[in-house]
């Protein structure tokens, strides 16, 4: 979301982190398969959110760079 500050993009993702929360806690069963990919490939809420918490955290490492790039 260019031109917005870090405190916006915050403030959007705390009711989307607030849904993923709520979907997931609803899931009968965590490690059921709840994607398959088109090479037939399964994975599981709890795989998928972890996949999702790997990929935001890549995000946060990169805006801390670009905040502070001499701090690595």
């Amino acid at each position: 979301q260019a031109g917005q500050s870090v405190v916006q993009l915050i403030e959007q993702l705390n009711p989307i982190q607030e849904g993923l929360i709520s979907a997931a806690r609803s899931m009968p069963d965590a490690n059921a398969a709840v994607l398959i990919s088109g090479s037939g490939a399964e994975m599981s809420t709890v795989q998928r959110l972890e996949r999702i918490a790997n990929h935001w955290n890549e995000h946060v490492e990169e805006m801390k760079m670009a905040l502070h790039p001499l701090n690595t």
